[in-house]
């Protein structure tokens, strides 16, 4: 079990997902579906039929597994079929259509898998904290301006410059004080 970073986008931030890595052979696809039972069983299941390990990673990285660049088709497949799963223990099974397997190259890529989807859920989890902490800041901030506006208004102390300042820290701090909102609720949402 591993968290993984953009796994069902949708709701990354109220959960840990894990997921359960699994290699099968398979000899064909029609093979896949009449043993389903044997393969899968759950409806968190993402199956992907691979010809083989090369196909998980980037062709353009000469690389060994353990530090070879995750294809890009692979993780749009896997996002794309997250879509529907739910938010907890996804299990990721890899159909693997030939003969030869490798006990230990698989133990690898399951590593490396395991190495790339930690990275990234810890580089969004990171952005979503810091645009958390920058809309809490907006928000208090509006708050203080809205302090100051109804502060310069309720007393009234004459003058161009008081009610220039007053005119300036009420539309600020609404403004502060909404976007602050829109990036702790909405914004969030995105990553």
């Amino acid at each position: 079990m591993f968290h993984i970073s953009f796994l069902n986008n949708r709701n990354i931030y109220k959960f840990n997902l894990g997921i359960k890595i699994m290699f099968a052979v398979v000899k064909s696809i029609k093979e896949k579906y009449m043993h389903k039972s044997d393969v899968a069983g759950n409806s968190n299941e993402i199956q992907i039929l691979i010809k083989s390990y090369d196909d998980l990673f980037s062709d353009f990285d000469p690389r060994p597994y353990s530090h070879r660049a995750i294809s890009v088709d692979f993780l749009d497949e896997i996002e794309r079929a997250s879509y529907d799963k739910s938010d907890r223990n996804v299990q990721l099974n890899f159909l693997v259509g030939f003969k030869q397997t490798e006990i230990h190259t698989e133990e690898v890529i399951k590593q490396r898998l395991k190495e790339h989807f930690n990275k990234h859920y810890h580089i969004i989890k990171k952005d979503k904290d810091s645009l958390d902490n920058k809309g809490l800041v907006f928000t208090f901030l509006g708050i203080v301006f809205m302090f100051i506006a109804s502060f310069l208004i309720f007393y009234q102390y004459g003058g161009f410059w008081i009610a220039f300042l007053a005119i300036i820290f009420e539309p600020g701090g609404w403004f502060l004080f909404w976007e602050g909102l829109n990036l702790m609720i909405f914004e969030a949402k995105k990553l």
